[in-house]
């Protein structure tokens, strides 16, 4: 417990002051290899420089630095935002870089400044370049029906 309380303190002394949260709520989850969207709830959290994943049956939590590196849009129109850690390796190198477990997000959008589709997840870390797909209720009714 006193491990985490220290790595949650680093964690958030990477978020500035003066950081904006992104709060988003998603009801059902996919991997990307299957065509099946299964019940689950969880929360992510997004700072400035930072991210906060919760599961919302068990409470377990996953956190680390995330920045955001690039936004466009799809070919099908929707806005997204691409998250990642990398940016720590510049600002405080590779031994601050190495206490974190490595997500990138993918955030889609309906339109810019619109409503949170889904969030797809890649563990950096993983061997597997496969990840998974948050859907809130929205993106449900159009990447899972």
């Amino acid at each position: 417990m006193k491990k985490m309380i220290q790595i949650l303190i680093i964690l958030f002394g990477l978020v500035s002051t003066k950081s904006v949260s992104q709060n988003v709520g998603t009801n059902y989850i996919r991997g990307e290899n299957s065509t099946y969207c299964g019940e689950k709830e969880y929360y992510f959290t997004f700072l400035s420089k930072a991210f906060i994943k919760t599961d919302n049956e068990s409470g377990e939590k996953s956190y680390g630095p995330s920045k955001i590196t690039q936004t466009d849009y799809d070919n099908n129109g929707y806005y997204f935002e691409i998250r990642t850690p990398n940016f720590l390796l510049d600002e405080e190198g590779i031994s601050e870089y190495r206490k974190y477990y490595h997500y990138s997000h993918k955030i889609l959008y309906d339109r810019r400044g619109g409503e949170i589709l889904y969030v797809y997840e890649l563990n950096m870390d993983s061997n597997i370049n496969v990840g998974k797909f948050y859907f809130t209720l929205d993106g449900y009714k159009i990447f899972c029906n």
